[in-house]
């Protein structure tokens, strides 16, 4: 009645323009309570947005183009930022997605101090996102990753029944993901078998690169009683460590076995073709865009997905018996 009389119009006009205003979703009614407005509804942009830790890592440049060809199909576009690994990086990619208004967002988190709050800004804007090949507790979210301990154990497993017993590691800093979930298993599997000595066989290296594999490598293949395979955990540290192994005269796999873990494009196309433990690159991309295209159309169970997919060992030519 008050608007009514406000306005000079009648009291039908008044029910006839509510009702066309609930009906486009702009205000709603709640009985006993009154009329309300609704909260302006995000316009679709059919846009994901993705954050990578190193885009220059081929496992991560594979990701993608996996996740880019599957978006495709749905007729998404992906907007992807490196944030090499630092916590600013993301922040200001964070800020740059939700400007640009995406439907949601792929990350492989930096797993620093602070990421918490900075990914609730993303679920505060109404966002949703999907961690991909690691994740944090908090906040809970969907994610997709391989079974890091089922690969160390199907490489280093496969080591041993081809006769050896000192099995070398490279690896990155502790506080890495990678380091984490690979170094830790590598340990356990030959201290299940009676194999851990006195003089610890891991090397570390500042770069998850091949330069940081050769560094990380030559130091082990530098001992006087040095390893007769060396298991990396990761494909680009294996690489380093082949180069290393040849720049000293040592023949793979005649002198040394090795083994990686991504099974990267390039790792079959060395001389000497690769062993290693091979992620499902591919599906893992796929998987990441319809879990969060899903989430983004509220087509989900609004149950999240914890997705955990098996490696395989890919046996090539780079490991013997001995």
């Amino acid at each position: 009645e008050k608007i009514a009389e406000k306005y000079g119009v009648s009291l039908g006009t008044v029910r006839q323009a509510t009702a066309e205003l609930v009906n486009e979703g702009l205000i709603y009614k709640e009985q006993g309570r009154g009329t309300f407005v609704a909260e302006k509804k995000k316009e679709k942009t059919f846009t994901i947005g993705l954050l990578l830790t190193d885009v220059g890592n081929p496992f991560f440049s594979e990701l993608v183009r996996s996740i880019q060809e599957k978006a495709h199909l749905l007729k998404y576009s992906v907007i992807y930022y490196n944030t090499n690994d630092q916590l600013l990086r993301e922040t200001e990619s964070i800020d740059m997605l939700i400007g640009r208004g995406v439907d949601g967002v792929i990350l492989v988190p930096v797993l620093k101090d602070g990421e918490e709050k900075l990914l609730r800004k993303l679920k505060k804007n109404d966002i949703p996102f999907v961690y991909l090949d690691r994740y944090l507790n908090e906040p809970a979210s969907d994610y997709i990753i391989v079974d890091n301990h089922s690969g160390v154990r199907q490489g280093i497993e496969y080591l041993i029944s081809l006769g050896h017993k000192r099995i070398g590691c490279i690896s990155v800093q502790p506080y890495t993901w990678i380091s984490k979930q690979r170094v830790g298993p590598y340990e356990n599997i030959l201290r299940e078998n009676n194999l851990i000595g006195e003089d610890s066989l891991v090397r570390i290296s500042d770069l998850l690169s091949d330069k940081g594999g050769y560094d990380a490598a030559n130091k082990l293949l530098s001992m006087k009683n040095r390893p007769t395979a060396i298991f990396a955990t990761s494909d680009m540290l294996a690489i380093g460590a082949y180069k290393a192994a040849k720049d000293k005269g040592i023949r793979i796999p005649e002198d040394l076995s090795l083994i990686g873990f991504d099974d990267i494009e390039a790792s079959s196309h060395l001389e000497i073709p690769l062993t290693t433990v091979s992620q499902p690159i591919d599906k893992m991309g796929q998987m990441a865009v319809n879990v969060l295209v899903e989430k983004s159309e509220k087509k989900d169970s609004g149950k999240l997905q914890k997705i955990v997919l098996e490696p395989k060992l890919v046996i090539r030519e780079s490991c013997r018996k001995i």
